[in-house]
């Protein structure tokens, strides 16, 4: 039996995951309700993952600004998403239900990506997908040239736009994989969740 439950904001009408039979979707309607959209952020930073291999590995290089922005756009429906309204109140309902084991593991993951990205605003998580792109396109270039002076200054005159030239300047004392342009973790971010896999849920 298929239901469907309500949601506010960009959850609107998101149906649940569809394994899930209707004893447990009745017995736990609040973690029925985050199955259903962190699977949504799964589906979404899938097709992420699929346009930005494309980008680093097939796209004609003109194509770089509009799937720089396509992606950022991504970016930050998944951090709407992840930070809407409702899901603080999700949260805490779930805790209180009968889950078992491997659904309070998931609870609790579910719970630290929602920490980890209300920590952020939503203009710079954008900013930092726009950098990315558009440094990983400038090393193209720069790369066959090994040219790292002309890819520092690149970075360094992204990243002062992304952050701030202050905060820029003290970020210099970070390992590299902290700078903007090094790279983007956010098609990463929920794979522990795998529906529907004989991995199901990552453990």
């Amino acid at each position: 039996m298929e239901e469907k439950t309500d949601f506010t904001g960009p959850l609107q009408r998101v149906r649940p995951f569809q394994t899930l039979n209707a004893r447990c979707m009745n017995n736990t309607p609040a973690y029925t309700a985050l199955t259903a959209s962190f699977t949504r952020l799964h589906h979404l930073s899938h097709l992420g993952a699929i346009a930005g291999w494309d980008q680093a590995a097939m796209m004609p290089p003109k194509g770089n600004e509009a799937r720089a922005a396509a992606l950022a756009e991504l970016q930050v429906l998944l951090h709407q998403t992840l930070t809407d309204v409702a899901l603080p109140g999700h949260l805490q309902a779930a805790a209180a239900e009968p889950l078992d084991a491997r659904q309070q593991a998931n609870l609790r993951e579910m719970r630290r990506d929602w920490e980890i990205t209300n920590l952020l605003p939503e203009r710079l998580v954008q900013a930092q997908s726009l950098a990315g792109s558009r440094c990983e396109h400038a090393w193209r270039s720069q790369r066959k040239a090994n040219d790292w002076a002309d890819f520092l200054a690149t970075v360094a005159g992204i990243a002062q736009q992304v952050i701030g030239r202050q905060t820029w300047q003290a970020a210099q004392h970070l390992p590299p994989a902290w700078l903007p342009g090094a790279g983007s973790f956010g098609h990463q971010k929920f794979s522990w969740w795998w529906p529907g896999s004989g991995k199901s849920d990552g453990f």
